[in-house]
Order: structure tokens, then C-alpha cells, then sequence
């Protein structure tokens, strides 16, 4: 059993929301470890689709290590020294800014704290990319936002896409004897550069034969969504100026305008599509579970919050809090099921 792409979505975003809300490092790795079970829970693929949850989780870590070097560098307002680093006072012009010197235990929790979150998006994404159906998610946009569903699938393509390209060049330059550092740059960013150039240029010229973009949406639908824009930047001028009332109208009636520009380019739209997957009781229950953990992540008390300065502390622990992330680790079970 595989998750309707819509629960993917779901789940994505409250991955995301618990991480930008949430600072407390203990949460942050139960959230990681929810992340963690969910891509373990599902069959492993050798393929490079595969490994993307790992290049994603590795990219997280550079990200995370330079952070906590940048910050080392700028002056630590914190008060538990670790050490010191050479420091250095940059020329009057550039602001003055004196670098380096003492490094605090304060700083640097903070940096790694941040650090965590940015990783667990990056593993969720990568997850999202690995394991949800991509063809579903482009089949399940309406019909008026067909571009916008084909560029965005494009871009979540392209890092599998670009892993495939890697491993190609890298198993030709095996069969050469190419070992070491003559693997590396410009002998792997030439060839993979003009591979995605081929690449792009193929689907373009794909994407001409099959006649897109040639239908184009009616004069209405266009009609319909500039007034509605139009609408609701006078609503904001309106507001800005003490018109609340005139402003409420402009902004409903701009909406209005807008949805049905949208319902009509998608009436109006040629575009057929294969019938897509249901949404089954599961599905419904994913996407319940993460708009509960969006819902409580923006209503949590202190202990979800997390401030090493001004001297550093051990971070709280609510376990009503911490069974909140058990929820992020639903998609788990579709994975065990299809192994």
C-alpha cells in the first residue's frame, strides 16, 4: 500500500511546520528519528532514487557544520568558553568587524540546534522525493494549474535525475581507469553539465510534438483573474487608507473573481488525464494526523521553545509534547505493508 500523494503533501508540510516552529533539540531528533523510521520502513532501492534521502541528510550535515563554523567565527555573546580561535580585525571600510576569539558552549548549541532543523527538512524532502509518486502528484492539479504542476515536477525531479547522470559518468570513468582525484571536477561537471543540457533539450522537443502549450486558456478565464488581482491590491490600498469596509468588499469580490477565473480556464482546458488513485481511509487519517501536528505545533507551550543563551541549559522534556512526533511516523506503516 503506497500513500496517496495529497497525504505525502500533507505529511511534507507538517514536517516542515514542526521545524519551523519547534526549537527544543530533544523534539528535533524524535522528529528526525520519526523521519528516519518512515524511510527505513519502505523496500531499499539500489537505484539512485534511492540514495536520495542520503545525498539530501548529507547535504543537511555540510550545511550544518558550516553554520556552526560561520558562527564560531563572529563574536560570541555567550559566557561558557570552549576555546579560543585566532582572532582577526578586519579594515575599517568592511565595518570593522573583529573575528574569531573565544568560542562559547552557547553559540555553539544554538548553531548545532538550528542546524538540526535544517536537516530534518532536508530528510523529509528527501523522503517526499524517494517515496511518493511523483506521476500521481502532477495528475492530481487541477486542470486551470497544469504549468505550474509540470514545472514544479520538473523541479522535484531534478535531483534524482542528476543522480542518475552522476552514477552514468561515474561507471564510464571506472571503465577508463580513471581513479582518484581525476574523478572529480572539471572530468565529472563537463559531462554531467552537457547530459542535463541534452536532457532538458529532449523534453523540450518532447513536450513541442505533443502540441503543449498550444491550446491556452479563454479570454474569460484571463479576464476573470487580472480584475481579481486587481481587486484585491485595491482591497490592500483601501485598507491602508481606513476604507475596512470597502476594503472587506474589494478583497471578497477579488477572490471571487478569481476562483472563477480558475474554474473556467479549467473547464475550458483540454487536458485529459488516467484516472488517478483514491484516497482511501489511511490516506484520510495521514492528513488528519499532520494537520493535528501543524495545529499543535503552532499552539505549544514553552517547552517546545529552546534559548541557549544566556547561559546554557538542559533543554525541557513534556512527553505530551514528545508524542506528538509519533504522528510524523504514520506513513511507516504503508511502508512496512508493501515490502
Amino acid at each position: 500500500m503506497t500513500l496517496h500523494p495529497s497525504a505525502w503533501i500533507a505529511w511534507l508540510t507538517a514536517v516542515s511546520v514542526f521545524a519551523f516552529v519547534v526549537t527544543n533539540p530533544l523534539y528535533i531528533l524524535l522528529a528526525l528519528a520519526a523521519v528516519a523510521v518512515v524511510h527505513l520502513s519502505f523496500p531499499r532501492e539500489d537505484s539512485s532514487v534511492g540514495r536520495v534521502v542520503r545525498m539530501f541528510v548529507v547535504a543537511g550535515m555540510f550545511l550544518l557544520v558550516v553554520r556552526i563554523i560561520f558562527v564560531a567565527l563572529l563574536p560570541n555573546p555567550g559566557t561558557t568558553e570552549l576555546f579560543v580561535v585566532p582572532s582577526l580585525q578586519t579594515p575599517r571600510w568592511l565595518g570593522g568587524l573583529e573575528l574569531g576569539g573565544a568560542v562559547t558552549a552557547e553559540v555553539a548549541a544554538q548553531a548545532a540546534v538550528e542546524g538540526s532543523r535544517f536537516i530534518l527538512v532536508l530528510a523529509a524532502f528527501g523522503v517526499f522525493n524517494a517515496r511518493a509518486d511523483l506521476a500521481g502528484l502532477v495528475r492530481s492539479v487541477p486542470a486551470a494549474f497544469r504549468d505550474v504542476g509540470l514545472v514544479v515536477s520538473i523541479g522535484v525531479a531534478f535531483v534524482p535525475g542528476m543522480l542518475r547522470t552522476v552514477r552514468d559518468v561515474r561507471d564510464a570513468q571506472r571503465l577508463r581507469g580513471e581513479r582518484g582525484l581525476r574523478r572529480l571536477a572539471p572530468s565529472l561537471a563537463v559531462p554531467v553539465l552537457g547530459m542535463s543540457l541534452e536532457r532538458a533539450l529532449l523534453l523540450a522537443e518532447s513536450m513541442d510534438a505533443r502540441g503543449y502549450g498550444y491550446g491556452g486558456s479563454s479570454g474569460t478565464s484571463r479576464t476573470s483573474l487580472w480584475v481579481g488581482l486587481a481587486a484585491m491590491l485595491a482591497s490592500v490600498a483601501s485598507w491602508i487608507a481606513g476604507f475596512d469596509e470597502l476594503a472587506a468588499a474589494l478583497a471578497i469580490g477579488g477572490a471571487v473573481a478569481i476562483v472563477f477565473g480558475y474554474r473556467t480556464a479549467s473547464v475550458a482546458s483540454p487536458t485529459t488525464r488516467l484516472a488517478g488513485r483514491p484516497v482511501t481511509a489511511f490516506d484520510v487519517v495521514v492528513m488528519i494526523a499532520a494537520a493535528g501536528v501543524c495545529v499543535f505545533a503552532a499552539t505549544a507551550g514553552s517547552d517546545a521553545r529552546y534559548d541557549a543563551f544566556p547561559v546554557i541549559t538542559a533543554p525541557p522534556f513534556v512527553w505530551r509534547t514528545a508524542a506528538l512526533t509519533f504522528l510524523l511516523a504514520l506513513p511507516a506503516i504503508s511502508g512496512a505493508e508493501s515490502k
